[in-house]
C-alpha cells in the first residue's frame, strides 16, 4: 500500500477510535466478528480476520454502493508489529463493545444479580451452557 493511502487510513483509524471512545460512532454488528458503521458518504467495517476476536484485524472503507475504496490491516514490518496494531485492536474491541451493547448488558447482569433474578443453566454435552429457565428471586 502506498504511504499516502496508508496515511489516510491511519487518520481514519485514529479518528474512529477517538470518536468511538467519545460515544459518537454507532457501531453495528455486520457479521460474527465484524462491526460497521455507515453514513450517506461511506461505510467502514472492522473485522477479526480469523473470526476469533483476536488479531489480525482488518479495517475496510467502502463507498455508498459497497465498492471497496481502501483497507488497512494489522501488520508486521521488519519482524516487528506495526505502530497501528494496538490502535486497530483497541478500535475493534470498542466497536464490539458498542455494537453488542456490552455496557448495558453487563450493567443489567449485575442488577439482576443484586435482586436475585437469576436463571438455571442446563449444561450442553459438548459446549458452554445455554439453555435457561427462570428461577424465583429469594424471599
Amino acid at each position: 500500500m502506498p504511504d499516502y493511502k496508508r496515511n489516510e487510513m491511519l487518520k481514519l483509524l485514529h479518528r474512529l477510535l477517538e470518536r468511538s471512545n467519545d460515544g459518537l460512532v454507532p457501531w453495528q454488528v455486520v457479521g460474527d466478528h465484524s462491526f460497521g458503521v455507515q453514513t450517506a458518504e461511506a461505510r467502514v467495517v472492522i473485522s477479526s480476520r480469523d473470526g476469533n476476536d483476536r488479531p489480525p484485524f482488518d479495517l475496510y472503507l467502502y463507498d455508498p454502493s459497497g465498492d471497496e475504496l481502501d483497507w488497512l490491516e494489522s501488520a508486521w514490518i521488519d519482524g516487528r508489529p506495526s505502530g497501528w496494531n494496538e490502535t486497530m485492536q483497541n478500535l475493534y474491541f470498542k466497536a464490539r463493545e458498542i455494537a453488542r451493547d456490552l455496557e448495558n448488558v453487563i450493567s443489567g447482569f449485575f442488577e439482576s444479580i443484586n435482586y436475585g433474578r437469576t436463571v438455571d443453566i442446563e449444561p450442553e454435552p459438548d459446549g458452554p451452557a445455554s439453555g435457561a429457565t427462570t428461577s424465583s428471586p429469594p424471599a
